[in-house]
């Protein structure tokens, strides 16, 4: 019950000069929904989960070196090997093993679509 998100923040970036898409993430799929408002994204899945009363928690992933830590994990964290990932997760508690549908309204107003391939070229404050 984990949903991960591509992500490019401060939190992974230095500096918006310094960001680069690593080539391996352009292998996840034909095409990739850039969010703008993240914050408004975040808080209608939240809205969604409490309406049915699913404990949830929502952070960035800890990335780890193999060797240093290999007990005491949690939902967020990862081994280094996949920190070109960027993740932020949603991490949902639940006993049933299937998969959780929510309905948090259009993204439209604040997302936009785009060929993965288009997100080689992106660049960040430009």
């Amino acid at each position: 019950n984990i949903y991960s998100l591509y992500c490019l923040s401060s939190y992974g970036f230095p500096t918006p000069e310094g960001f680069t898409m690593d080539k391996r993430n352009l292998d996840f799929g034909s095409h990739a929904l850039i969010i703008k408002k993240p914050g408004k994204f975040i808080e209608q899945v939240a809205k969604a989960l409490d309406e049915r009363s699913l404990y949830h928690e929502h952070g960035f992933v800890n990335y780890y070196k193999n060797q240093d830590r290999l007990s005491d994990l949690t939902a967020f964290d990862k081994s280094d090997l996949f920190e070109h990932q960027k993740e932020f997760r949603f991490f949902v508690e639940n006993d049933v093993l299937e998969t959780i549908s929510l309905n948090i309204g259009s993204m439209k107003p604040y997302s936009e679509m785009c060929e993965t391939k288009d997100l080689s070229s992106l660049r960040v404050g430009a």
